[in-house]
């Protein structure tokens, strides 16, 4: 019975395929967003900037600090992992948040 390999114009017909999903993919990603890091990562940011606050968990510090920092306000993005890890994060809150 014949396999893929017996077929190499399927191989490179599956490669092409695959290579235009993939740059319709990368094209649709909202690039400005990431670019200006209005994504899960004010959440990293905003854990490490408000660790040993008292606010870490405070859902209105989170969205001052998000205004602040990325002219964004995204409601679903707080900071939900443990204290350790916000502390261990902690030097990126001594960088700007875009170098960050």
């Amino acid at each position: 019975m014949p396999n893929a390999t017996d077929f190499p114009i399927v191989k490179k017909i599956a490669w092409v395929l695959g290579l235009i999903l993939l740059a319709l993919f990368l094209a649709n990603l909202p690039g400005e967003r990431i670019r200006r890091g209005q994504n899960d990562f004010l959440a990293f940011y905003a854990g490490a900037s408000l660790v040993g606050t008292g606010d870490l968990y405070s859902a209105s510090a989170m969205k001052t600090l998000q205004l602040r920092e990325a002219a964004i306000h995204l409601p679903s993005v707080l900071y939900i992992r443990p204290d350790f890890y916000a502390a261990l994060l902690k030097p990126l809150a001594l960088l700007s948040f875009q170098n960050a």
